[in-house]
């Protein structure tokens, strides 16, 4: 009796709850959750924020799916980890699922509307922390362009990531929930080496800061290996670091998704 217990929320937030008098071990009992208060920024940085506090630099893995074998178009996974000292996959922390529909994507393919959920574990089945939702677009044109809408774990705008049409060039736009612009990726010029050939180089998108024009933080590709190449997986690095902000670094993350889904996602639907 009077014993404390941490319990965790259907949004992944924990708190400590006493164990009312007369329930025996293995016992149940209701527990009302507390109200968040804040903004929705303030909220977000008690939720993802608290896993990416002190994560200046993470590494995300795509995972393989063995239905692309068959030339079917599969849901995309990524794996979130900090990288090793050696700049490898480290332990996984964080984990990306797309929710999308079977039709778009065995019609649509890369162009499909689609979420990301950002689950804050290193399966699927851990708590969804943040969404990050893209409307049908069409890959490489130059109108209906990609757009990221970011969301955190109750559905609160964070911000957009919009990627409007450039000339050999990419160069999006990171805006917060009241629309104002806060990053650019880029303008980043598509005629690097790694862009004709994935193989042989990294692929370097620096972020830049909208006041003050300097570079804050980087999004980069690294070069495909053997296994990136033959199952048409991609691996990047995010490296955050002047940005502290957790909110911002969700902002920087999504951007980092979008340039995957626009620039890199490769047509695996049979013709």
């Amino acid at each position: 009796d009077g014993q404390q217990i941490t319990v965790q929320a259907p949004d992944g937030s924990q708190f400590a709850v006493e164990v009312p008098k007369g329930v025996e071990p293995g016992g149940v009992f209701s527990v009302q959750i507390p109200q968040s208060v804040g903004a929705p920024a303030q909220q977000a940085m008690g939720q993802v924020g608290d896993l990416m506090a002190d994560k200046s630099v993470l590494f995300i893995k795509q995972e393989w799916a063995a239905i692309e074998c068959l030339g079917c178009e599969a849901k995309n996974r990524y794996r979130v980890s900090v990288p090793t000292a050696s700049g490898d996959e480290g332990q996984v922390f964080m984990y990306i699922a797309e929710k999308s529909d079977c039709f778009e994507r065995i019609c649509c393919s890369v162009n499909r509307s689609l979420t990301l959920n950002l689950h804050a574990g290193p399966s699927q089945d851990a708590p969804i922390m943040m969404s990050m939702h893209k409307p049908f677009h069409l890959q490489g044109c130059f109108f209906c362009r990609p757009l990221f809408s970011i969301k955190d774990g109750q559905g609160n705008l964070l911000g957009e990531v919009d990627d409007p049409f450039a000339c050999c060039a990419v160069d999006q736009r990171i805006k917060t929930n009241t629309g104002e612009e806060k990053f650019r990726t880029g303008p980043t010029s598509i005629c690097q080496m790694g862009f004709f050939c994935q193989c042989c180089a990294d692929i370097n998108f620096p972020i830049h800061d909208k006041a003050s024009g300097q570079p804050v933080a980087s999004v980069t590709k690294r070069a495909m290996d053997l296994s990136d190449w033959f199952l048409h997986t991609n691996r990047f690095v995010v490296n955050f670091d002047k940005v502290q902000d957790p909110v911002d670094k969700r902002l920087i993350l999504g951007a980092a998704m979008l340039l995957d889904l626009e620039y890199f996602e490769v047509q695996k639907n049979n013709n």
